[in-house]
């Protein structure tokens, strides 16, 4: 693929995108950063020809460019690979195709270096483990009904269980029941 090189480098492109979040500033921070969908299809070894998987990894680049917050303490390249990793992996199970990835797997960083990808995405153990429990809490989260979802997101933003009751229309006691059922299911997927 022959994309235009960048008129700004990576630090200035971000910048630009969080001061004014102009297309220009944008299109930057594609062109700055296209390199991570092929290391994310690479990490998952995945063909970084196969057009539907590179267009499904550009799509995760866009979205974590627009959901990025530098207040939260993560480098930008960090958060998006492991966007871009999700979308990949979520379209791959669409297909029932279930990538093979371990943390601990070095991979080829194309200078001739190598490095674990646990290393790549952590900036600290504590960080690691908040991406470990987003990952599973989103693998959870996915297996939900609709009604779960809504129930438990309510739950999340500090909502009673009678004010879910009264949002969903349903008693507090059902709501009880499932919120306990979501818990037991979650500690059932992560062994504890």
């Amino acid at each position: 693929m022959n994309l235009p090189k960048p008129t700004l480098d990576r630090e200035t492109a971000m910048k630009l995108w969080i001061e004014e979040r102009s297309d220009y500033a944008k299109e930057q921070v594609v062109l700055n950063n296209i390199g991570l969908v092929s290391f994310s299809l690479k990490s998952l070894s995945k063909n970084v020809f196969d057009e539907d998987l590179y267009a499904t990894g550009l799509a995760g680049l866009c979205k974590a460019i627009n959901e990025f917050d530098e207040n939260k303490g993560a480098k930008f390249t960090t958060y998006a690979v492991w966007v871009i990793r999700g979308e990949i992996s979520h379209s791959l199970r669409k297909k029932r195709i279930i990538p093979k990835f371990s943390l601990d797997e070095p991979y080829d960083l194309e200078n001739g270096d190598s490095v674990d990808f646990s290393e790549m995405i952590a900036d600290s153990k504590s960080f690691e483990e908040e991406v470990i429990v987003d990952i599973q809490m989103k693998q959870m989260f996915s297996k939900l009904s609709d009604r779960e979802k809504k129930i438990i997101s309510l739950s999340m933003d500090g909502k009673t269980q009678g004010e879910i009751a009264d949002i969903c229309g349903t008693s507090q006691p059902y709501v009880s029941r499932i919120i306990k059922s979501i818990h037991k299911k979650w500690r059932k997927q992560n062994g504890l």
